[in-house]
């Protein structure tokens, strides 16, 4: 069947030492047709298959919020909220070091920005029940988005908070992806992904130093 049906826990480090980590839980529906798929919080559509080149337009979540409430230092900040990106993906191929090119950008009003990333997928294991694979990245995101999140402007100000305009930033990333066949209708996954934080993004009042 082109259908499945899971649960996902999404976890993530905060940028802030004090905050509670961020968990959240939502069921996931997948559908994988010839052209429309659905997987869990994103929806699109592909085509290509010529020379090994695809091609995908899709809808996605981007998950990052910031509130007052979230770390002690954070008194008198704006809510910044999860926005839905509208985002255009090529495949160069499944060769390795063949990369994933993307560009997502904010349809919600949210921050108005963008985000382009490349991707690349290294496979360590691969046998009929297990793949692992290195995922390597590099992710700019763009004036609007960093400083939606990260900056600080003159009404969020306070002592030993300064303002702070934020510019583009480029961030390395390097996950590990683990997908495991326990039986015929059942599976795991788990990615585990780490980011390098862009300085403009570290220099922050909003952000842990050690991030």
């Amino acid at each position: 069947s082109p259908w499945s049906l899971g649960v996902a826990a999404l976890a993530a480090q905060p940028l802030q030492s004090d905050a509670d980590r961020d968990l959240t839980v939502v069921p996931l529906i997948g559908y994988e047709g010839e052209r429309v798929f659905l997987r869990g919080l994103t929806a699109g559509v592909r085509g290509g298959d010529r020379d090994g080149v695809n091609w995908r337009l899709q809808l996605q979540p981007r998950m990052q919020t910031l509130e007052a409430g979230d770390a002690p230092g954070l008194e008198g900040i704006r809510e910044r909220k999860r926005a839905l990106e509208a985002a255009v993906g090529v495949s160069t191929g499944s060769a390795v070091w063949a990369p994933d090119l993307q560009l997502a950008v904010d349809v919600s009003n949210r921050h108005g920005g963008a985000e382009a990333s490349v991707r690349w997928s290294l496979p360590l294991v691969r046998s009929a029940s297990t793949r692992l694979a290195l995922e390597p990245a590099l992710r700019w995101q763009s004036t609007d988005l960093v400083d939606y999140y990260v900056g600080v402007d003159a009404g969020e100000a306070r002592p030993g908070r300064s303002i702070h305009r934020a510019g583009p930033a480029l961030n390395p990333e390097l996950a590990l992806a683990l997908q495991r066949r326990l039986a015929p209708d059942w599976s795991f996954n788990l990615r585990v992904a780490g980011a390098w934080l862009d300085d403009g993004i570290r220099e922050s009042p909003l952000v842990d130093r050690s991030s």
